[in-house]
Formats: C-alpha cells, sequence, structure tokens
C-alpha cells in the first residue's frame, strides 16, 4: 500500500515537473515569435538614409543582417517546437496569402537579376509565416495591441526627432510644401506617406479599442493612440492615408456603437471631425507638388506611373521583373524625364504585384483580401474588418504589400491568420 502510493507521488510529482517546463517552454516560444515581429517592424519601418547612414555604409550593411536575423531565427524557433500552423495555413483567406510569399519567392529566381530579389522575397515570406505563427499562438488582440504600443513610439520617436532637429536633411522626393506651408514630417520612415501610413493605423487600433464590447478598461490606451496616431497623421500630410483612416474609423464606429460607450463614440467622431477640418480648410493647391490645382486630376502623378506597371505586366505576365527590377525600371524613366518625380514603386498593390511578380502573384494577392473582406465582414474578430479594409484603401495609391515589413502588410497578414482560425474553429465545433 505504501509503495503503491509512493509511486503514485512520484508519477504525480513527474508530472507537474513536466507541465512547469511545457508552460516554460511555450512563454519562451510565445516570446520569441512575438519579440521577433516587433522587431522586424520596427529594422523595416526605420529608414538607414533618415538616421544618416548612407547606403554603402557598413552599418547599412549591418541593418540589413539584423533585418534577415530578427525574422528567420524567430521562424526557426516557432518551426522547431512545433507551432501548430500546418492546419490553419490550409485554410483560406490566409492560405492565399502564403501562396503568394511563396510564388513570390519563385519567381523572383527567374528576373534578371535574381540574386538580391530571391533575398529580399525570401525575407518577406519568412516574415508572412512569421506573422501567421505568432497570431496563431499568442492570439490577435495580443499581437494588435503590441503592434499599437510599438507604432506609437515609432511615431512619437519620429515627431520627436524632426522637431527637435535631429534628423539629417535629404533631397525629397516629394514636395516641400503642405497644408498652409507647414513642412510634411517623415520622422523615421523613408518619405513622409510612409509616416502618415504608420500613424493612421496607429490611430486606426485607437479607434478599435475605445468602441469595443469591454472599451472601459482599454479606454486611457485607446485614447492616447488616437492622438498620437492623429498628430503624426496631420504632421505627416498624407491625403490617403487620412482618408482610408476616416472611412475605416466610421466603419469600426457603427459596427460597434450600439455597445460602444457614449465618450468613446464622442471621442471618435471629434479625432475625425478635426481631421476633416484641417484637409476642408487647407486649399487644393496647397496639396498639389506643382502648386496646380489640375495636378489631382492625375492623382498626384501616380497615373503614369500605373501605366507604365500596366505595360511591364504585359510584357512580363508570369514572373514580372522583380521589386528591385521595376524599381530600376522607374529610376531609368524619370531619369530620361518621364516623371515630374521620382518614383519607386507603382504605387498600387495590384499593379505592383503584377509587375513585380507578374499576374499569378497578382491573383494570389486579390483572392487572400477579397475573401478576407468577405469572411472579416461577418467575423467576430475584433477590428480585422477594419484593418483590412485601411489596407485597401491605402493600398489603393501606395505599394504597402512587398518590401519591408511595416506596419501595414502586418496587420494584413495578422488580420487574415485571426478571421481563418475564427472559421476554423467554428468548422471544426459544427463538425
Amino acid at each position: 500500500m505504501t509503495s503503491a502510493l509512493s509511486e503514485l507521488e512520484r508519477d504525480l510529482e513527474v508530472t507537474v515537473t513536466k507541465r512547469r517546463s511545457e508552460r516554460k517552454v511555450a512563454r519562451f516560444v510565445d516570446t520569441c515569435l512575438l519579440g521577433g515581429v516587433l522587431i522586424s517592424l520596427v529594422l523595416g519601418s526605420i529608414d538607414p538614409v533618415s538616421l544618416g547612414i548612407a547606403e554603402g555604409d557598413s552599418a547599412n550593411e549591418g541593418i540589413v543582417v539584423a533585418q534577415r536575423l530578427f525574422t528567420y531565427l524567430p521562424l526557426g524557433v516557432g518551426l522547431l517546437f512545433g507551432v501548430p500552423a500546418a492546419r490553419t495555413i490550409r485554410r483560406l483567406p490566409v492560405a492565399a496569402i502564403v501562396l503568394f510569399g511563396a510564388w513570390a519567392v519563385v519567381a523572383s529566381a527567374f528576373v534578371a537579376e535574381p540574386r538580391g530579389e530571391v533575398d529580399l522575397a525570401l525575407w518577406f515570406f519568412a516574415f508572412i509565416l512569421l506573422v501567421v505563427m505568432t497570431t496563431i499562438r499568442v492570439g490577435w488582440d495580443r499581437l494588435l495591441l503590441n503592434v499599437a504600443v510599438v507604432g506609437a513610439l515609432f511615431v512619437t520617436a519620429g515627431l520627436v526627432a524632426h522637431h527637435l532637429g535631429w534628423l539629417p536633411e535629404i533631397d525629397r522626393q516629394f514636395f516641400d510644401g503642405g497644408l498652409f506651408g507647414i513642412e510634411r514630417v517623415r520622422g523615421l520612415a523613408a518619405q513622409e506617406n510612409a509616416f502618415g501610413r504608420a500613424a493612421a493605423f496607429v490611430a486606426l487600433i485607437g479607434v478599435i479599442l475605445v468602441t469595443a464590447r469591454d472599451s472601459s478598461r482599454r479606454l486611457p490606451l485607446g485614447s492616447l493612440l488616437i492622438v498620437v496616431g492623429v498628430v503624426g497623421l496631420l504632421s505627416s500630410q498624407s491625403r490617403f492615408s487620412t482618408i482610408s483612416l476616416l472611412f475605416a474609423a466610421l466603419i469600426v464606429t457603427a459596427r460597434n456603437l450600439p455597445s460602444a460607450r457614449v465618450p468613446a463614440a464622442l471621442l471618435v467622431v471629434g479625432a475625425g471631425a478635426a481631421v476633416g477640418i484641417v484637409l476642408v480648410t487647407g486649399s487644393l493647391g496647397s496639396l498639389s507638388r506643382s502648386d496646380d490645382a489640375s495636378e489631382a486630376t492625375s492623382l498626384f502623378g501616380r497615373t503614369a506611373v500605373w501605366e507604365e506597371a500596366i505595360d511591364v505586366s504585359i510584357d512580363h505576365p508570369v514572373v514580372g521583373l522583380g521589386t528591385e527590377g521595376l524599381t530600376r525600371r522607374y529610376s531609368e524613366l524619370d531619369d530620361a524625364g518621364t516623371f515630374n518625380w521620382n518614383p519607386t514603386n507603382a504605387h498600387n498593390v495590384v499593379l505592383q504585384t503584377a509587375a513585380s511578380h507578374g499576374l499569378v502573384g497578382a491573383w494570389l494577392a486579390i483572392t487572400s483580401i477579397a475573401i478576407g473582406l468577405v469572411y472579416g465582414f461577418r467575423a467576430q474578430v475584433t477590428g480585422a474588418f477594419e484593418v483590412i479594409v485601411m489596407f485597401v484603401i491605402q493600398g489603393f495609391v501606395e505599394s504597402i504589400l512587398l518590401g519591408n515589413p511595416t506596419i501595414a502588410p502586418l496587420l494584413l497578414v495578422g488580420a487574415l491568420t485571426a478571421i481563418t482560425v475564427e472559421r476554423a474553429s467554428l468548422v471544426s465545433r459544427d463538425g
């Protein structure tokens, strides 16, 4: 009898020890995955030139190495410890965006100069997988909160560095003036519109928090995010980021209004009204690069860029030119005087993917986003639908899917994954 009890106690002790060890491993994996996503976001968002680091400097090369390192290592940890992502990845809509990343790697191997293209595409594909695994492991709500905090710090640091004169002067790609002649702010980003996109997503997450059903606990953080995001957005004077925020904030407020607290709703409406007043009172000419209001009819030079992307897609329909190859094409045309500014991409998600990775790449990107919108509208995933809406609006005039991992593709992939996880759980429960 005593021997049996002793053996039972030993088995129980072994079980408890094993579970403690498993919890420690789980926390380690969660920390690695989430930390990898956040560090990749920071390294992908900061432009070395804005810090005074030239392209050929050793510091720049170090940043490139760090960018890859903090994406591949956490991804390796996730794969090593068997993050349960396989079943989710096989389902739409996340399956389409994962296939898009894989196709980008394959297509990049067949362009004229594949070495740099494959490196960039492989890094971005790894980032997609990392975000998918992180969302599955730590949850969409936790990922959203952490991205919001890091994004707010990025915007705040950019504003502080700009106003204290810590940022070096660089040749501007875009016009120097802005609303009421006030200089636009690019912060730590590559240019003003990139800074504005980050600020817009930060503000949107704030709106999501203050209008959520349990907004009482997150109202202070959500309010702070709205203030930081709106200030950053107005400082950047990014037109389409502002429009995307207004639409997405209106949608999230309308969807959550029955359960939202009155002060939260008033806060959202007030912030939107403030942004709208600034835009309306600013003259259209002040939003133009050449003080010519008629330039707005070409969406500020974008239509000429789109035409070239369409021509490239027709000439290279299977694998495209690659991301860097398309940038070189635009640079050559700019040197020849084709544009009155210096575009580096197609300034449209669909055209960018088509010209960079062929029509297959564009089809996969469109499929993932379209299915995400359809499923997301009916999903009970906090803010996922609104994140995709904002991505679509910004993606109409900006190439925000390819290239460095930034807040826009991160939140898109996270939202698609969260929607897929919810659908998978519903199917499993019904089955």
